[in-house]
């Protein structure tokens, strides 16, 4: 009896796991798409738009490459460019605020994971956001930086940070890389704010994109489509 009691709150407390659906993106990565997300970008390639619901909120998937001579190499560089990226991208929003931080290192791939808030320009509405960056060095000898980007309305957070942080922890990256994260670079110059405030400009350039063709055309985009 016991054991079918903790099969059951297994399941019960999964919902998402087990009601997702996973995409195959630009031939090398793969994405969940949990229920109730649709698909609103029109192709497989990246940047990739996940939409909740009535458009209450989104998730983007980016993907930038940092050139050989400007991967990061060790730890304290990695954090030095997170430290950078709050420092020049997030507190640069209007009204951002930092409310966590975290790194991780998994030999075959490094990354972070930032929530911070800020204010919506256009409508004054405070967004919360959960973004995870997460790297491979290629064979090649460059990085790749997959950038993992979920943001809704403050009050709806709490219910939704869930399926951001599953979308985020379920992203794979299927293409070539090293077996260490870390190589050895001829300089050590990091550009990670410069490309997550290109990540942010794109980001709101597919927003408003979006917006204009859903005015134009009614119809959803789903995986069926």
């Amino acid at each position: 009896m016991l054991r079918i009691f903790r099969v059951c709150v297994l399941l019960f407390s999964l919902p998402i796991v087990s009601m997702a659906q996973f995409v195959r993106i630009a031939g090398e990565a793969e994405i969940p798409i949990p229920e109730n997300w649709y698909l609103a970008t029109d192709t497989l390639s990246f940047p990739i738009q996940l939409v909740y619901q009535n458009d209450s909120a989104e998730i983007l998937l980016f993907r930038s490459i940092l050139a050989t001579e400007d991967i990061i190499t060790n730890h304290d560089q990695l954090k030095g460019s997170v430290d950078l990226v709050i420092e020049d991208a997030i507190q640069t929003l209007p009204e951002g605020q930092l409310h966590t931080s975290t790194g991780f290192y998994d030999v075959y791939r490094a990354g972070f994971v930032l929530e911070f808030s800020s204010i919506d320009s256009a409508s004054g509405a405070l967004i919360e956001h959960r973004l995870k960056g997460v790297i491979y060095r290629h064979p090649d000898g460059h990085q790749i930086l997959f950038t993992i980007w979920g943001k809704c309305a403050q009050a709806d957070y709490a219910n939704l940070r869930e399926a951001f942080t599953f979308v985020q922890d379920g992203f794979v990256y299927r293409g070539e890389y090293e077996k260490d994260v870390f190589g050895t670079p001829s300089k050590s110059m990091s550009y990670w704010p410069i490309i997550l405030v290109t990540i942010a400009i794109a980001g709101l350039l597919l927003l408003r994109s979006k917006r204009q063709k859903k005015s134009d055309n009614p119809k959803r985009h789903t995986l069926a489509d």
